[in-house]
């Protein structure tokens, strides 16, 4: 006979309140079924700040390890070869120091302009723009030197308060009320913008104020905001003609079609990405070779194919897709 377990989930929090209990609850709960607690959420978004910064080769670079755990991310290295594992959730980024090629997740190594460096033999050093081109964040210079690096906190809109506050889905906090003031910086496809130009359902990279009450739901203010899914249609994007060998693969599940464009996995996820389907696609399915269209894709397929070298930085990242593959 097979045996079935009942898995019982309990906040983290809620444990104080059994031990505390002690046998109120210790006869409700069966011996042989085991207490599953649910696993802590990723954190969404952060900041390291006072970072200091060496110079190599004319290229400001900085010690990855105290960034990249600050901003929530598990770094890993392996001394075989001199390469550095950086997971966090669905992010998987990789790199070996002295090669100037950097690998997120399935996407084809890309080039920085500087190789990673090992310093003093222990501590292991990037350059800047691993934080915009990689990570996905920014950085600003502080009066005394040092460097703010933010890797901002990536939301949807869910509401829009008459007082002009956002009501926030943030994945790591709950639902968060956001506050715009005059301080905070609102930009979309890297050009200024206003809180006018917010939108409900909208996706957000929200730098948060350090001050954050301890409310349901949580309150803050935004210091910086990027709105991640303006129209492409101001967006530069070079189609590449021919696939390469190095040419960026996709694979995922359709969950949303909007005219010419297809969205690919879960719009916070670290391997979403927003496709670009032009006349020039090629649409087949795995099974035959009957051609088909845009019009023929729809939400729930199991999709796969190849993308243009050019990628914009968004969240989720934008590219034109040179062939697609119906999987189921």
């Amino acid at each position: 006979m097979k045996n079935t377990v009942k898995k019982i989930v309990i906040p983290f929090a809620a444990l104080s309140l059994l031990a505390a209990s002690g046998s109120v609850f210790a006869n409700e709960i069966a011996v042989n079924e085991p207490l599953v607690i649910s696993p802590a959420p990723i954190m969404n978004g952060a900041t390291a700040d006072g970072v200091e910064i060496v110079v190599e080769n004319d290229i400001p670079m900085f010690p990855l390890r105290q960034v990249a755990e600050t901003l929530g991310y598990n770094v890993e290295w392996n001394g075989e070869d001199e390469s550095v594992t950086l997971t966090k959730g669905a992010q998987f980024i990789r790199f070996a120091i002295g090669k100037d090629e950097y690998s997120f997740s399935r996407m084809a190594p890309v080039s920085l302009g500087s190789a990673p460096v090992l310093v003093n033999d222990c501590t292991t050093y990037v350059p800047m723009n691993f934080v915009t081109d990689i990570i996905g964040g920014y950085y600003r210079v502080n009066q005394d030197g040092t460097y703010k690096i933010v890797n901002p906190s990536i939301v949807s809109v869910t509401e829009i308060n008459e007082d002009g506050s956002l009501l926030v889905a943030d994945d790591f906090f709950g639902e968060v009320v956001v506050f715009i003031d005059e301080n905070t910086k609102i930009f979309g496809n890297e050009e200024p913008m206003t809180a006018s130009d917010i939108e409900k359902e909208m996706i957000l990279a929200i730098e948060y104020s350090p001050a954050m009450t301890a409310s349901i739901p949580a309150q803050t203010t935004a210091i910086e905001i990027h709105i991640e899914n303006l129209p492409v249609d101001n967006v530069e994007i070079e189609v590449t003609e021919e696939p390469t060998a190095e040419t960026a693969t996709f694979s995922g599940i359709i969950t949303e079609i909007n005219e010419e464009m297809v969205l690919v996995g879960n719009p916070q996820d670290a391997n979403a990405v927003r496709l670009i389907v032009t006349d020039d696609t090629t649409i087949e399915h795995i099974k035959n070779k009957r051609v088909y269209k845009l019009q023929d894709l729809e939400t729930g397929m199991q999709i796969s194919g190849t993308l243009s070298d050019a990628m914009t930085m968004s969240i989720p990242p934008q590219s034109v897709a040179l062939s697609i593959v119906i999987e189921g």
